[in-house]
């Protein structure tokens, strides 16, 4: 029996270093209800008011100046566009079966849906988990600590792959067993909502899915889930072995899904793409807050006046009735003899702040980032240039090609569950833009159709291929099939 490791809530090194980069993406992408939110708010809107003036003076100017700063929701524009742009055209799957396709996790996500997950995750915060299983072993505790055929068809059980966030997979460590350098154990938090006893309360309750492999190289599965009564420990369920129908799993059968190109075992503390737009997202709405308090005080027209004395005052007071001079909009001061008044003039769009925010668009743009401020028509719209930009950085590339391999690996360990050894085979769409023929194209190819040249089938595919097409062929060829044409 394997032995239980302590510390169950222990967080890997690179996890506690990276986790405020993580929160900040993803708090980027939520966008300015979470940016503002009470929790929030100083941390990427640090009060800096000085402390030499009253508490209350102090909060009402950081309110006003909080209040006023503008975040632009780049990173999510961006993010959608990329994902947009995978999503444009359906993917193939070869070697998968129809259950897997149309329901992967179980829960009723599908392959695809998987595939959009994954690559947000994975230009978000750079890694995530996929583990094989038939369900929740370990919650289910067998007795027999072996799950044959007919135990999955009694519990109907079925195989699954489980996606688990950046923020989940809280420890892990690679040794070298069986010969080969491989995921020697890792564990998973996850939370769930449970009632208490006797109440219609609810609480999130902390629970530990620990992966690990034996003395002996066999993998087994063990949760550990805290107790809602404050002060009682919480406790652990049965280990359970997972088996193939040959016998037990001698690796885990976990993959972690990486954009980028890592060493087996390392895993990176660097954040997705989206991060370094996310960041400047944030200086941009920091420098905002400075703008917007500075065109509060030197924005509107400040006026001045001059040769002023005592007896010249009271003549103003008699004037008008005031004891103070009234520089409100629209109003009119009445000069005693000797005063002039004017005007301060503050060129604001020669000022350091404005100089950065356009700076700081430019840079967001060659990041990719989708910041469009003119609106442009045609291909070279900001989603374009965010398509280009990742692309000339290998970023969709090398992600689109490490989700299908990850997806592969993990789709044929949950294959081994019924005893098959399937080899799948996923390709994910790599026509990232719309391309519209021309008018002298689209000819070319009716030309060739009409001569014999091309069947129908392929001036079909061409026409689709260049965006000519509403529908797609097979669903064309069917329609001409039903009505005899």
């Amino acid at each position: 029996m394997a032995q239980q490791l302590s510390g169950i809530d222990t967080l890997h090194d690179n996890y506690t270093l990276s986790i405020n980069a993580v929160k900040l993406v993803r708090d980027a992408l939520e966008g300015e209800v979470v940016i503002k939110s009470p929790l929030n708010r100083t941390v990427y809107l640090p009060n800096t008011i000085s402390d030499s003036i009253g508490e209350k003076e102090r909060d009402f100017i950081y309110n006003l100046y909080a209040t006023r700063a503008e975040y632009d929701n780049i990173p999510a524009n961006t993010l959608e566009s990329l994902i947009g742009a995978i999503a444009r055209q359906p993917n193939t799957y070869e070697g998968i079966s129809d259950q897997m396709v149309n329901d992967i996790d179980g829960d009723g996500l599908s392959l695809d849906e998987l595939i959009k997950v994954t690559c947000s995750e994975l230009l978000t915060v750079r890694y995530c988990g996929f583990l094989a299983e038939h369900t929740d072993l370990a919650s289910l505790g067998f007795d027999n600590n072996k799950v044959t055929r007919e135990t999955a068809k009694r519990l109907n059980l079925r195989e699954s792959v489980k996606q688990y966030t950046r923020e989940s997979i809280i420890n892990w460590d690679f040794k070298r067993i069986n010969g080969v350098l491989q995921l020697a154990y890792v564990v998973l938090k996850e939370q769930e909502r449970v009632s208490l006893p006797n109440s219609l309360d609810t609480d999130l309750v902390d629970s530990y899915l620990l992966l690990a492999l034996d003395e002996n190289g066999d993998y087994y599965q063990q949760r550990y889930t805290e107790n809602t009564v404050a002060g009682v420990e919480g406790s652990w369920s049965e280990q359970v072995y997972p088996t193939t129908t040959t016998g037990r799993f001698k690796f885990i059968p976990f993959e972690f899904c990486i954009l980028g190109d890592y060493s087996k075992g390392i895993i990176p503390k660097d954040c997705g793409y989206i991060y370094r737009i996310a960041t400047k997202s944030i200086y941009r709405y920091q420098i905002s807050a400075d703008l917007k308090q500075v065109l509060w005080y030197n924005g509107a027209p400040i006026t001045y006046s001059t040769g002023w004395d005592s007896s010249s005052f009271e003549q103003y007071k008699e004037m008008t009735g005031k004891d103070h001079i009234d520089t409100s909009p629209a109003s009119h001061v009445p000069l005693p003899e000797g005063s002039t008044m004017g005007q301060l003039d503050w060129k604001a769009e020669t000022s350091a702040y404005f100089v950065y925010m356009d700076k700081n668009a430019k840079e967001i743009e060659a990041l990719g980032g989708v910041f469009d401020t003119e609106m442009n028509s045609g291909e070279e719209t900001a989603t374009g240039r965010a398509i280009d930009a990742a692309e000339r950085m290998g970023v969709l590339s090398n992600l689109i090609m490490n989700v299908e391999k990850s997806l592969e690996r993990v789709i044929s360990y949950a294959s081994m569950f019924k005893g098959q050894e399937v080899v799948p085979n996923i390709q994910i769409n790599r026509e990232f833009t719309a391309i519209k023929i021309t008018a002298q194209e689209r000819a070319a190819i009716l030309n060739e159709w009409q001569t014999g040249l091309i069947s129908d089938q392929e001036a079909l595919r061409q026409l689709q291929r260049g965006g000519v097409l509403v529908a797609t062929v097979e669903d064309l060829t069917n329609e001409m099939q039903n009505t005899g044409q």
